[in-house]
């Protein structure tokens, strides 16, 4: 049984545990398996899943940005800036900037994470959640009126 249906399987409750990390599968699978272990909270068995997968394919896009979210997610936040500021060398998407905004503004570094956030708008100007994050650290900043007015396209995009 492939990796993936063996995570489909225990996905929909018909097998229990996830698979050890073989040496069959490839960088993609491993973030699955990551995923779904961060969806779980079990961030130990993600961290060992995207070491292997980083191991198989350290220039890989998404291996990198699955290790960004996951240092996001544990409040690693150095971490994470270093990751999506990797991937955003290989593809500068709205996400990226979203998400190392995030870690910035966490760490307190607001002026950096205003510009992600409008860079992430600017790349995607249908971007609810990045309207959002924007918003709150307007607000975080006694920004009233521009938070307000994020606030409310975010709405109109939801």
């Amino acid at each position: 049984m492939t990796p993936t249906i063996r995570l489909a399987k225990i996905h929909h409750g018909e097998m229990e545990g996830l698979p050890d990390g073989d040496a069959t599968q490839t960088a993609v699978e491993l973030c699955m398996l990551a995923r779904f272990a961060m969806t779980n909270a079990d961030f130990p068995t993600a961290e060992r899943y995207l070491a292997k997968a980083i191991e198989r394919a350290p220039l890989d896009f998404v291996a990198n940005f699955h290790v960004g979210v996951l240092a996001l997610r544990q409040k690693q936040h150095h971490r994470a800036i270093e990751a999506f500021s990797y991937c955003l060398g290989l593809d500068s998407t709205a996400e990226c900037f979203l998400l190392r905004g995030e870690a910035r503004a966490a760490l307190g570094d607001t002026d950096a994470a205003l510009r992600d956030f409008n860079i992430a708008i600017e790349k995607n100007a249908e971007f609810a959640l990045a309207y959002e994050e924007r918003a709150n650290l307007h607000e975080k900043l006694g920004r009233v009126e521009l938070a307000r007015k994020d606030r409310e396209r975010a709405g109109t995009l939801r």
